[in-house]
């Protein structure tokens, strides 16, 4: 179902993780903390907002929001920033399926890991609602119970932007780059591989991009998510430009709808 497949294709963005075909291969792998540790300066500004409309064909599905507040907060006594992200289908869309979910992280300024997660589920007749401390050394902390971890986790919002703080420009092609998540009381291992660069066309023009495959891992093996792909502006900003994954029939996408008060010139845009 196209509707009920918005939420992940708009998460897509920051998890990769929708099914498909899955090949091995064995190459050099970074983690993402061997990076995390060298960014000196963000990607983003406060306020920044970006837009991406889901689509089947021509049929539009709903929309993916992320922002970021224009106010810092102080969360158990840590500077965060406030990310949201927030997945809608169209109106027209409703009375078949709604979706209505929020996601909201405060994500340290300085470790750019998450400290407090919120999340809203409402999707047809199903809701969900689940906060996440993480704050706790060594203990994850929701409204399912305690969970020990014995290492740093992201959730799918601090995924997405800590990730966009890595100089990805600068990574060679094939570059693998695994990263564990934290979501549904559960801890996965992901990834992603730089795939190389292409000029691809959107409602707002033509952007060079850089071309990236998320990864899932299975049994400590990292397999190729061989039918989705995501593009990125190639610029200092790596703005999500599209998300494509095939699906039973045909495929379903996301593309770059609004982007606004980016921290750096769009110089990956062609006039």
């Amino acid at each position: 179902m196209v509707l009920k497949n918005l939420k992940w294709l708009a998460l897509s963005v920051i998890l990769g993780i929708l099914p498909s075909q899955i090949s091995s291969y064995s190459t050099q792998i970074d983690t993402i903390e061997q990076y995390e540790f060298k960014v000196k300066e963000t990607a983003f500004n406060l306020g920044e907002r970006i837009v991406l409309r889901v689509h089947y064909g021509w049929i539009t599905a709903g929309e993916a929001t992320f922002e970021v507040d224009w106010k810092s907060s102080k969360i158990n006594h840590k500077n965060c920033y406030l990310i949201k992200g927030l997945g809608k289908s169209a109106s027209t869309f409703d009375w078949f399926y709604t979706v209505r979910d929020t996601f909201y992280s405060y994500m340290d300024k300085e470790s750019l890991y998450p400290v407090k997660y919120y999340r809203a589920v409402h999707e047809g007749g199903y809701n969900f609602i689940d906060e996440v401390d993480f704050s706790k050394e060594n203990k994850i902390i929701s409204r399912k119970g305690e969970f020990k971890v014995n290492e740093k986790v992201h959730d799918m919002l601090t995924c997405l932007y800590a990730t966009r703080c890595i100089d990805l420009g600068s990574l060679p092609i094939g570059k693998l780059i695994k990263v564990k998540i934290w979501l549904d009381n559960e801890l996965y291992e992901l990834g992603f591989k730089i795939l190389g660069r292409e000029i691809i066309k959107t409602d707002l023009g033509k952007f060079k991009a850089i071309k990236i495959q998320p990864i899932v891992v299975a049994d400590r093996i990292f397999k190729d998510n061989d039918g989705m792909k995501l593009w990125v502006t190639d610029d200092r900003n790596y703005v999500p430009l599209r998300v494509e994954s095939p699906i039973i029939v045909g495929s379903i996408k996301a593309d770059i709808k609004e982007m606004s008060f980016l921290k750096y010139p769009l110089t990956s845009k062609i006039k």
